[in-house]
């Protein structure tokens, strides 16, 4: 075999794996951005909603509506005592290569728990 054509055949799989790995390293990482600003967007539209109707299940099916919206899951929904609610998705990233690899495999179990902002604060 030609020695350029084995050195461009080992190059292209080098970046190969390395585009690979630094899409499942990157994906986790982006969607955890998103998942955090969505989980803001939601809470806040659910306090306002609440502040104007006073209904805390209607406000909750909101919240359930823009989580599945975005495929994730409300597994903490709670009014505090300042009447704040605050709230946790969790979503699940598929992973390609490293989601196999046990000690890592929990990274792509993506939790964001917050507290909503009421108008004034």
């Amino acid at each position: 075999m030609n020695p350029t054509l084995r050195y461009g055949l080992r190059l292209s799989a080098i970046v190969a794996v390395l585009f690979i790995l630094t899409f499942d390293v990157g994906v986790p990482i982006f969607t955890a951005i998103n998942l955090d600003d969505d989980t803001h967007a939601a809470a806040d539209d659910a306090q306002r909603f609440l502040d104007r109707s006073r209904d805390l299940s209607a406000a909750r099916d909101r919240v359930e509506r823009a989580a599945e919206a975005i495929g994730a899951d409300l597994v903490m929904f709670e009014v505090d005592r300042e009447g704040r609610i605050r709230m946790a998705l969790t979503k699940r990233v598929n992973a390609y290569v490293l989601d196999s690899i046990g000690p890592l495999a929990d990274r792509y179990l993506l939790r964001s728990e917050v507290r909503a902002v009421r108008a004034g604060d």
